[in-house]
């Protein structure tokens, strides 16, 4: 009978022992200690910008803000503004275990302007976002938005830094976004998470803008090491039939270089004269040779141990075996396709001319970006002679050069900024009396007016004299058509809509008196606000037009609204990442149409196009966006991306009677290369850099 106490004794002792283990798993998780993420519910700010142990990330606006519309948001959060956010360091995060991480923030701005990211340890978590209904301060084109994470991660052992970033705009110009960061937390939990995986990008390229069957090719591939952490790669190329590799199929990336990148300094836009690469990067390259012409897709796999596996297809068209091609002293003459009664043109960034803009060297971690001339110098007159031929056998016959008033000239003798281009290559072009060219002015980032007298006594009579009287200038009726970038500084700068539209008819007489018949003047807007379109008519504008960004849908509503005339714009893309990565552009959203999907968009074009009243200028003039914003991202002239593809199919939607031009490259018949003024540029810059930062 004395082994029943013993019995109970024994069962006590055990569990009491489970206990001792079970209790701490069983008791409620806590944050942990040494992150202390949140204080109170709510984030507090001091003059110097610390808010609850985080530290602010450029240009802050420490402390909270009351954010009104938002019924549910708190009246107490960090305010981060664009080109703005705030970090903290995760400390002690133990290998194995696994966390609980929530966050909440609110946003206003509109579509293009920057959403907030978030990584930990370089590694990008996405952002769940919840457009919310309209309020009572609610502003055109600025949405409410809802940013919420609630997930489980395994990030590794030791101390990971978290951000929360607004990616920002120029320096200078006004707020996009404004957001608010109400709540962080992060709990140890007993589940098992997988291991976050480090991001790499990978860009495959061509080589050459042609590829021609029955010789050697290059294809490439950049990864780049989006976290800079210590992490190998193991690529594979996986050809098409009909296509021999050259060289090893199989490669290992395990070191990563991050380049120097150069650009020109833009005192307005504070651009650093040498930056390093915004991420590691390693770039592969394969010979390859296909046995007839056609069309091929090559494959790479990417795959390694903590890396997101990735699958890079890359479309390629091998064209027959150039026949015959003898060598040439200069570019052959183009043989003009027949568009019509219809100018087709294309916008035009003359700020490709070494030491000048913001250069070529921010394209280098972009390799598919490369022109098809290479890293080119504009002012070299065969090089323009190059882009006017492919031009015209391809159905465009004008380009509108984006033209700039040097910074402080209001007032003065006129000093144009980035007119090189102009002024010593395209207006001395050998085939300049085949080809048009027409002035965006830029009036809204560079000198505007100073006064109606600055506008009719000094600039109108450069612009006269210069570029309205040449021969080659575009004209509509027999007059002259400038496109005016920022209509709401022109009224600002001339004292109001009254003063505009009397400065406006002012320049219509000054051109009539120079036997120019008139002037059409159309003003830039590439949003849908019906606002804009009644005072763009109020002022007297002839025609509105859109720099790029612009759907098929607007211009049907534009169309229905029948307010002005508008001249419409086929964009093939936007994508600014280069200057976003390297100068402080501002931050957008990104798309891109295949060649196929920009030829849809120009048939569509073309049939709102014909809906016009015959005669009118909107019937007779398109314009493509943009023949050679490399930097920004949408460009048509001739590249490593799609070669001719984006230019073929503007010939096949406006010059469907014109037979398929042969193209050629410079190298194939002995001209060129034309990188020389950049590589002698670069190398001088990098005595001087190189040496200040020793």
């Amino acid at each position: 009978m004395k082994s029943k106490p013993l019995l109970m004794f024994a069962a006590l002792v055990v569990l009491a022992g489970l206990a001792v283990f079970l209790l701490p798993l069983l008791r409620p998780s806590e944050p942990i200690p040494a992150v202390e993420l949140i204080e109170n519910g709510t984030f507090q700010g001091d003059n110097q910008g610390n808010v609850s142990g985080w530290e602010m990330i450029r240009k802050p606006i420490p402390g909270s803000k009351v954010l009104a519309g938002f019924g549910k948001a708190p009246a107490t959060a960090v305010f981060i503004q664009d080109a703005g956010g705030l970090k903290q360091m995760l400390k002690g995060l133990k290998k194995d275990q696994s966390y609980r991480l929530t966050l909440r923030a609110w946003r206003r701005g509109g579509d293009w302007a920057p959403k907030p990211t978030l990584t930990i340890g370089g590694i990008p978590l996405p952002l769940q976002c919840e457009k919310l209904p309209e309020s009572a301060d609610s502003q055109p084109d600025r949405n409410l938005e809802l940013y919420t994470v609630d997930r489980l991660f395994r990030l590794g052992e030791g101390d990971f830094e978290i951000k929360l970033e607004v990616l920002g705009d120029i320096i200078g110009l006004s707020r996009y976004s404004e957001v608010w960061l109400e709540q962080v937390s992060l709990m140890p939990v007993r589940d098992k998470a997988k291991l976050l995986d480090y991001p790499i990008k990978a860009v495959a390229y061509r080589d050459r803008a042609i590829l021609r069957a029955g010789r050697p090719e290059t294809i490439g591939l950049q990864l780049s090491n989006l976290c800079d952490a210590p992490i190998s790669a193991d690529v594979e190329l996986i050809a098409p039939k009909g296509v021999k590799v050259l060289d090893p199929l199989e490669r290992e990336v395990s070191s990563w270089t991050r380049r120097d990148i150069y650009a020109p300094f833009i005192q307005a836009y504070g651009v650093p004269r040498k930056v390093p690469e915004t991420s590691p990067s390693a770039t592969l390259n394969w010979r390859v040779q296909a046995e007839k012409p056609g069309d091929y897709v090559f494959q790479f796999e990417v795959e390694g141990r903590r890396i997101e596996s990735l699958t890079i297809k890359l479309n390629s068209t091998f064209e027959a075996k150039l026949e015959n091609a003898a060598k040439a002293s200069a570019v052959p003459p183009p043989v003009k396709a027949d568009t019509g009664d219809i100018k087709v043109g294309a916008m035009f960034y003359p700020g490709w001319v070494p030491g000048t803009g913001w250069g070529w060297s921010l394209l280098d971690p972009y390799p598919n970006r490369k022109p098809a001339l290479g890293y080119y110098d504009d002012t070299n007159v065969e090089v323009i002679d190059w882009q006017i031929k492919w031009a015209l056998e391809h159905g465009i016959s004008f380009f509108n050069f984006c033209w700039y008033r040097n910074f402080g000239n209001e007032g003065k003798p006129v000093v144009a900024w980035l007119n090189e281009t102009l002024e010593k290559g395209l207006l001395k072009s050998s085939f300049i009396d085949q080809f048009e060219f027409a002035l965006t002015w830029e009036n809204h980032n560079c000198a505007g007016v100073s006064s109606k007298e600055d506008l009719l006594n000094i600039l109108l009579p450069h612009w006269i004299e210069r570029y309205f009287s040449h021969p080659s200038y575009l004209r509509h009726d027999g007059k002259p058509v400038l496109f005016i970038y920022s209509v709401d500084t022109f009224i600002k700068q001339l004292g109001g809509i009254d003063n505009a539209r009397a400065a406006l008819d002012a320049m219509r007489e000054q051109c009539r008196n120079a036997g120019l018949n008139g002037l059409i003047l159309t003003g830039e807007y590439r949003s849908n606000d019906r606002a804009v379109f009644e005072k763009f008519r109020q002022l007297g504008l002839d025609a509105s037009w859109s720099y790029g960004m612009e759907k098929v849908a607007d211009l049907r509503l534009r169309k229905e609204w029948n307010l002005l005339p508008d001249i419409a714009t086929i964009s093939m893309s936007w994508d600014p990442r280069p200057w976003q990565e390297y100068i402080g552009y501002w931050w957008t959203s990104n798309w891109r149409h295949t060649p196929q999907e920009f030829r849809k968009a120009a048939d569509e074009t073309r049939q709102i196009m014909n809906s016009w009243p015959e005669g009118s200028i909107v019937r007779h003039i398109v314009q493509l966006d943009n023949w050679n914003e490399w930097g920004e991202g949408h460009y048509i002239a001739p590249s490593r991306e799609e070669g001719f593809a984006y230019l073929e199919a503007i010939r096949q939607t406006f010059a469907p009677n014109s037979p398929k031009p042969v193209n050629i490259l410079p190298e194939e018949i002995g001209l060129g290369p034309y990188e020389e003024p950049y590589h002698r540029w670069l190398e001088s810059q990098k005595k001087i850099l190189d040496k200040k930062s020793e």
